[in-house]
C-alpha cells in the first residue's frame, strides 16, 4: 500500500489497538497458542512477531480496504474490510518463513481481482 516499510510499526500498531477496542469481535477466532486477548495483544504488540489472520483482518478494517492474500499454488483469499469499498491490498504469504509480502505492479497500477477469482473467507 505505501510501498515501503516506514509505516509498518504504526499499522501494525494501529492493528493491535483495533483488535483490543473490539476484542469480543476476534475472541472466537484466537488461536489455541494463547490463553486469552490479554496475551495475544501483548504478543502482537511487539514487532517481529508474525502477523496473523486477525491482524490482517483488523488491518483491512484499519486501512478501509480489502486484503488479497497469495499463496503459491493456491486459489487467492480474499480478507473483506467492514466498508463498502473496491479497493484492495495485496500481500503474498510464505509458507515456508510464515511471513507476508506486500506486493504490486511495477508500473504503479492499482491491483483489482474480480471475487470470482478469489476464495473468500
Amino acid at each position: 500500500m505505501y510501498r515501503h516499510e516506514n509505516c509498518h510499526s504504526e499499522l501494525r500498531t494501529d492493528s493491535v489497538n483495533y483488535i483490543s477496542m473490539n476484542n469480543t469481535e476476534f475472541e472466537a477466532f484466537l488461536d489455541t497458542d494463547f490463553n486469552n486477548m490479554d496475551e495475544y495483544i501483548n504478543r502482537m504488540s511487539k514487532l517481529g512477531s508474525y502477523a496473523d489472520n486477525l491482524i490482517i483482518q483488523a488491518t483491512a478494517i484499519v486501512i478501509k480496504r480489502n486484503i488479497v492474500i497469495h499463496r503459491a499454488g493456491d486459489t487467492a483469499s480474499f480478507i473483506s474490510t467492514k466498508e463498502n469499498t473496491n479497493q484492495q491490498v495485496h500481500i503474498v504469504y510464505h509458507r515456508q518463513s510464515r511471513h507476508y509480502d506486500s506486493v504490486h505492479h511495477l508500473d504503479g497500477s492499482p491491483h483489482q481481482i474480480p471475487l470470482t477469482h478469489v476464495r473468500v473467507v
